[in-house]
Parts: C-alpha cells; structure tokens; sequence
C-alpha cells in the first residue's frame, strides 16, 4: 500500500513510513523509496 502512497501523496507517505517504522512495523515499510530518499538526502546534505 505505502508504494502505491509514494507517488500519489508523498507527505502522507512519509507521514505512514514514519508511523510504521515507529512501531516496528518493518515488513509495511516501502524500502524501495525509502532508501531512494534517504539516498537523496545524503546527497543533498553532503554538498
């Protein structure tokens, strides 16, 4: 469900992401984006 998420409504994506990671809830994650993400992030904060 959370992929699908990812490209219709990113702030409620990520907002779930953090929901499911808070409770450990790892198997829900979309670990796709969510390394593409936090991949950019590195990037980004690196320059």
């Amino acid at each position: 469900m959370l992929k699908h998420l990812y490209e219709k409504d990113f702030q409620l994506w990520l907002q779930q992401t953090i929901e499911q990671l808070e409770q450990g809830n790892f198997a829900a994650v979309d670990m796709e984006h969510l390394v593409e993400e936090l991949t950019e992030l590195g990037k980004s904060e690196k320059n």
